[in-house]
């Protein structure tokens, strides 16, 4: 315990410089990381400064080694007057050494506190910048979905066409469906007023408030009429009320195809009051002076449009002259604001923060701003602590500058002879640390020789110690680089050294970066340069190979944001071949695809800097050019991508060498792209660098070219989906029109009313269009036919009797009778059975037999016709299996019509056989042409076909179960089938059949998987689960067919 005490109160030297030395380590090792922090800007800085912070150390260590030493006393024996000097020399040190830790802390925590200031107000900045633009987005939302409500106007036939018809004279209809619909909106969307004007700005049809039109709103509708486009009468106090508000949303009522005059026009005005001006005051942040402006330039003036939050100052009322020093002016007249926030003065004078926002659309911007006291309050919390944290840590070095006074007082008696020992260990670690460096360290003199070189300098060099003494700076440089070695070796001479890369050369010749540290330093009065020398060639090379993957990166990014946004061939393809030149760095870029003849033409291309390379070399290539004749063809023969890391040493693009030494081209790639998994293009890239192509590289370019192929098949299938549309529909307009114009009456009964009536119906009954619909039947059949024509509906909707014909006499809306002659039968709506029949007054009745026959054989064809339409639709999905629908629906038929089902029955067996793998539309086109047997997922994938089938057509009226036989073709009578496990006659007799038919065309025919099986292996397959899988009258039927009578799938 003294003796600690002793060690507290006298510590040895070697103690005294010990923990001086931890102090030190420990001070420069915080504050130089924090510094390193604060200082660096991006990961290369850092690197640098991560390499001065080790000279750094050695320097500041040096230094507080030598003021320990200093502050040492004399040697004993030293004569008084010498002892003072020493002890005055040691006070003034120490003294200088307090002030300088005193002003480094200062100026360190400036440092921190400047950092600081600025990092907060960056991120106040960009957070205020960030509202702008989010409020801008919320009014531009705002405006936008406005003017969508006009364009539903536009969007419904019915209003158009009453729209059209008020603009050409007067019409009560028209008017009244024009009024309703405006009043819907008024109470739907709280619109102000809503009105149809004529194209001069006279009112038709008014709804809301009755207010004059405004001159600026007549013009407006001028404007919009003449212009046939949408146009927006900005916000603005009304003329005859300067308290309300309005903004009106004027638009043409026309279709983009027309080209006659523009008679009316739609307006529908809104209040801001009650949307845009809440939107505004609905702050993201709770803030205690910040508000959001709108602001408009009118002539010389910024217009505050909103309601201010400071002040109850209302809108239109601040004006503010556009050459003042305000928030607005500067927005309005300098620009500022946009996309970062500034400081100024509002129009009360208090320094603000504020930020703006273009409104898109209109000549508004959104001002976002808070006054600068409120922002700034946290800074000055940070302030007071790095102020604190600076005084505390100027206090510990007093404290420290007192302990080393006194403990230097205590050890005078040794201080001398443990300094000399200290430094020759010093010397000694230093020279061992010159020795062993793993970087390069060589000492030049003045004359820019070598005077000394470490071991890690022989080795780098392959120089021997003697020849590097005869060697000077010049000889270790790249010849180009000799000019730049008179400056960097002045720039050494500053206080701080120069740091700067370079090209160093070998004893063998080659060249090899490296990053050189130098500074001046003093042996003997004279300035030797000191040179740190770092190999940094692995490092290069991995900063290129990062760039260069980084580019990859960004082109497969952009490309896969082309596929998504870009609708067409035509836009896809320049744009890849711009992101390939743009963002990766390609000399150039081209697609091809082939055509009919088997040639590759170009179809986009994107010169880059090898426009006129494209332009002397043809880039029409023949697929079936002889083997090895250029990269291009190799990808379209072989199916695989061909890299050229060599161009010009490459035999496959011998024919070009002279052209691409000219072009500076190095390195080529050729990728090709699919589309069904057949070979239709490849994609050409050209670089400047060989080599290029490495196996991240090649596997990102793969990928991309994958996504191109993709997007190929996806613009097929979009277009193929739109033409089974386009057929589809154009069937269900010639069934309606069959329908609607049928000289027969045609109508459904369903629970005893009529659900569907034609116009024929309403005819012949004398009612007017519509009437009839939800009529009870019993009401249009006279009293005495009704008890017993009802009972025979009800016994048709029950399926007692297939069906009926009778003549009964009609009831009429007027109470007269008609002689009617009905034909009627039970069908099936969502799995509902209905009653649908035709109808026509017997007065007529042989005419309208003729009629009849003739609309029902249309009717017949539009419904098969819609059929077909379905069935093309899946066939254009797989293409493999085309055919397969239509012939099993036959031999469904036939299978039918060989066990004696009556014909609708047969009818409905052919309907249902033409759309039973409808559902095959849900299941990716690459599973249903897969060459290869199928996964267990991929058969779960498939086996879904009969639901989706099903789903699709569970809503259509059929007069047949089709949905139910599509949901139960794959069911087995042993309960194995899919999807439900049904067994026996919990199957339809119908999908009994379709199920038998199914398998004997499948195993007939070819298949993307295996070739086809052949009929007789079809029909043994059927005898043989005849009973087990397949219904035994179904299987019976389908053997005597092909056994007995010869029949033949079609072909």
């Amino acid at each position: 315990m003294k003796s600690f005490g002793m060690f507290l109160l006298h510590p040895s030297r070697p103690a005294r410089i010990a923990l001086g030395y931890l102090l030190l380590a420990s001070i420069w090792i915080l504050v130089s990381d924090s510094l390193a922090t604060l200082l660096a800007d991006s990961p290369e800085s850092l690197i640098r400064l991560q390499a001065w912070k080790g000279l750094g150390f050695v320097t500041t260590t040096a230094a507080g080694l030598y003021v320990l030493l200093r502050l040492a006393p004399p040697p004993a024996g030293e004569p008084g007057e010498a002892l003072g000097r020493a002890e005055r020399f040691r006070a003034v040190l120490l003294g200088l050494t307090f002030l300088l830790l005193a002003a480094f802390f200062i100026g360190f925590g400036g440092l921190v506190y400047r950092n600081l200031d600025a990092e907060f107000r960056n991120s106040v900045y960009l957070q205020q910048s960030g509202i702008a633009d989010l409020m801008a987005g919320q009014v531009e939302h705002w405006v936008e979905s406005n003017h969508a409500e006009t364009r539903i106007f536009l969007a419904d036939p019915d209003l158009l066409a009453a729209a059209k018809q008020l603009g050409q004279a007067p019409d009560k209809a028209a008017e009244h469906t024009i009024r309703e619909h405006l009043s819907g909106l008024l109470r739907e969307r709280k619109w102000a007023e809503a009105g149809l004007y004529a194209a001069d700005g006279r009112p038709l049809i008014h709804v809301g408030a009755e207010l004059p039109p405004e001159k600026a709103l007549v013009q407006t509708i001028a404007d919009a009429a003449r212009s046939r486009g949408f146009r927006f009468n900005d916000l603005h106090a009304l003329a005859s009320n300067p308290g309300e508000y309005r903004i009106d949303f004027v638009m043409p009522v026309t279709e983009v195809h027309e080209s006659e005059e523009v008679r009316t026009v739609l307006v529908l005005s809104v209040d801001p009051r009650n949307s845009l001006f809440q939107i505004l005051q609905r702050s993201p942040l709770p803030s205690r002076t910040g508000e959001t402006l709108l602001l408009r330039r009118e002539g010389n003036e910024a217009v505050n449009l909103s309601p201010l939050r400071h002040g109850e100052r209302r809108p239109f009322e601040v004006r503010l002259p556009l050459d003042s020093d305000t928030v607005s002016a500067r927005i309005l007249n300098e620009g500022l604001g946009i996309g970062s926030a500034f400081e100024a003065q509002d129009q009360r004078g208090i320094p603000v923060l504020a930020a703006a926002s273009v409104v898109s659309g209109t000549g508004w911007r959104v001002v976002v701003k808070t006054d600068l006291e409120e922002v700034m309050q946290p800074m000055q919390r940070y302030a007071r602590m790095v102020f604190a944290v600076i005084a505390l840590a100027v206090g510990i070095a007093g404290l420290l500058a007192a302990f080393l006074w006194r403990s230097q007082q205590a050890a005078h008696a040794t201080a001398q002879l443990q300094s000399r020992q200290e430094r020759e260990a010093l010397v000694e670690h230093y020279n061992s640390l010159f020795r062993q460096a793993r970087d390069i360290i060589l000492l030049f003199d003045p004359e820019g020789r070598i005077v000394e070189a470490n071991d890690a300098a022989l080795a780098a060099y392959g120089y021997s110690a003697e020849e590097f003494r005869q060697l000077g700076v010049r000889d270790l440089r790249a010849p180009e680089t000799h000019s730049e070695v008179e400056n960097q070796f002045k720039d050494a001479a500053r206080p701080e050294g120069v740091q700067f890369e370079a090209l160093h050369r070998r004893k063998d010749g080659s060249l090899f970066p490296v990053e050189d540290s130098s500074r001046v330093i003093d042996i003997e009065g004279k300035p030797y340069r000191q040179s740190f020398l770092r190999d940094i060639s692995e490092r290069k090379r991995q900063e290129r190979e990062i760039l260069r993957l980084n580019a990859a990166y960004a082109v497969l990014s952009q490309t896969n944001e082309a596929i998504v946004r870009l609708a067409s061939r035509d836009e896809l393809f320049p744009r890849i071949c711009q992101i390939a030149v743009e963002a990766g760095g390609y000399l150039g870029a081209w697609i091809g695809l082939v055509d009919a003849d088997g040639k590759l033409q170009s179809q986009d291309c994107c010169g880059g800097s090898l426009a006129e390379y494209f332009k002397r070399r043809s880039l029409v290539v023949d697929s079936d050019q002889a083997a090895g004749s250029n990269p291009t063809t190799i990808a379209l023969r072989e199916g695989r991508p061909y890299y050229c890391n060599d161009y010009l040493d490459d035999p496959a693009t011998a024919p070009w060498h002279e052209l691409a030494q000219e072009f500076g081209i190095r390195a080529s790639a050729a990728l090709p792209l699919r589309r069904r998994n057949f070979i239709v293009g490849t994609l050409n890239l050209y670089a400047a660098e060989a080599g290029v192509f490495d196996d991240r590289t090649r596997a990102l370019l793969e990928e991309m070219a994958g996504d191109i192929s993709f997007a190929l098949e996806n613009f097929d299938r979009e277009a193929l989906r739109r033409q089974a549309e386009a057929d589809l529909r154009e069937s269900e307009n010639q069934f309606r029109i069959v329908v609607d114009k049928n000289v027969a009456a045609i109508f459904m009964v369903d629970e005893g009313r009529l659900k569907m009536a034609n116009p024929r119906a309403h005819v012949i009954l004398g009612y007017a269009p519509g009437e009839l619909l939800g009529k009870p039947a019993l009401e249009i059949i006279a009293e005495a036919d009704r008890a017993e024509v009802t009972g025979l509906l009800q016994a048709v909707a029950s399926g007692e009797i297939e069906g009926i014909e009778r003549n009964f006499s009609g009831l009429r809306k007027d109470g007269s009778l008609v002689d009617i002659g009905a034909r009627a039968t039970r069908t099936f709506i969502d799995n509902r059975p209905v009653v649908l029949g035709v109808a026509q007054d017997i007065g007529e009745r042989l005419k309208a037999q003729q009629e009849i026959q003739h609309y029902m054989e249309r009717l017949e064809q539009a419904m098969m016709g819609t059929v077909e339409a379905v069935s093309a639709m899946v066939e254009m999905r797989d293409p493999y299996t085309a055919g397969h629908e239509r012939r099993v629906g036959e031999l469904a038929a036939a299978i039918g019509t060989e066990m004696g089902l009556p014909e609708p029955t047969v009818t409905g067996l052919r309907m249902t056989g033409y759309v039973h793998d409808i559902g095959k539309i849900s299941v990716p086109a690459e599973i249903l042409s897969k060459p290869s047997r199928l996964t267990p997922i991929e058969f779960e994938i498939i086996k879904s076909h009969a639901r989706s089938g099903h789903d699709v057509l569970k809503h259509v009226a059929f007069p047949w179960p089709l949905a139910e036989v599509i949901l139960q073709h794959h069911e087995r009578m042993d309960g194995s089938g899919y999807p439900q496990g049904l067994k026996g006659g919990d199957i339809l007799l119908e999908a009994r059949i379709m199920a038998v038919a199914d398998v004997v065309e499948s195993m007939a025919s070819h298949r993307p998987y295996r070739a086809a099986l052949g009929i007789d292996k079809a029909l043994e397959e059927i005898a043989h689960n005849r009973g087990r899988l397949y219904d035994v009258d179904v299987a019976d039927a389908c053997l005597r067919l092909f056994r007995e009578k010869a029949y033949a799938l079609p072909a």
